[in-house]
């Protein structure tokens, strides 16, 4: 294993231990993932930020001084499994890091289809799947876990932007009421919404701070 020389590591480590919260620790070896609750109705009201609803394998992936395991929901490795995102994350500009995200295949109007990311992998491809990165629970050194969740995104959101890695996105969201998000949602054809609080730590297990929504698309009109 060998470190990013320091002129090359991410600008967005600066960010990550400014946050309310960091605490400067080692990485943990696993994070057992937040997990949304569902509703049949998104929240309402104010300090929310609403995301889309992939379809997908949900991965942690660990960066260690170059070093990459992605491990799935279950705790299980899964890193040659995914091998295109594991070569991807592997170049991030970071020792070390834990992302949260779900590794998917995308239709071409941008819906994700599990079935499309199972055929794509029983097929021993793998060059159309993508990992939707949503939360940063560590950056070179620091524990930001008990960060609000904006601040961690917005730190994950620099740290992609520097890195441009095609296999590794970021899972933009938006502010506002989620019956709006939810109405445009259902408009693009998509299967769901997740709503987070804004302000919320990262909570492993079930959560009430996510809430996740699944939706009838909507035909387009002509």
């Amino acid at each position: 294993m060998s470190k990013v020389p320091e002129g090359r590591r991410s600008s967005a480590r600066f960010l990550a231990r400014m946050l309310p919260g960091a605490v400067a620790a080692p990485a943990a070896a696993l994070v057992t993932p937040c997990l949304a609750v569902a509703k049949r109705a998104p929240p309402k009201g104010r300090g929310w930020v609403h995301e889309i609803l992939f379809e997908g394998a949900r991965l942690q992936v660990e960066v260690e001084k170059g070093r990459v395991a992605l491990r799935d929901a279950s705790g299980e490795v899964a890193t040659k499994t995914f091998a295109r995102i594991a070569r991807a994350a592997a170049s991030l500009p970071v020792n070390r890091a834990v992302i949260d995200g779900i590794a998917v295949v995308q239709r071409p109007g941008g819906a994700s289809d599990r079935a499309l990311l199972d055929a794509e992998l029983a097929a021993g491809h793998g060059e159309r799947i993508v990992l939707f990165a949503f939360d940063l629970l560590h950056l070179d050194g620091f524990d930001i876990r008990a960060a609000p969740l904006a601040e961690r995104k917005r730190v994950l959101a620099a740290l992609l932007a520097e890195a441009a890695l095609p296999a590794i996105a970021f899972s933009a969201d938006a502010e506002g009421d989620g019956r709006d998000f939810r109405s445009e949602v259902e408009a693009m054809g998509l299967a769901g919404m997740v709503s987070k609080r804004a302000d919320a730590p990262y909570a492993s297990g079930a959560s009430g701070d996510w809430v996740r929504v699944r939706v009838s698309p909507k035909p387009r009109r002509a």
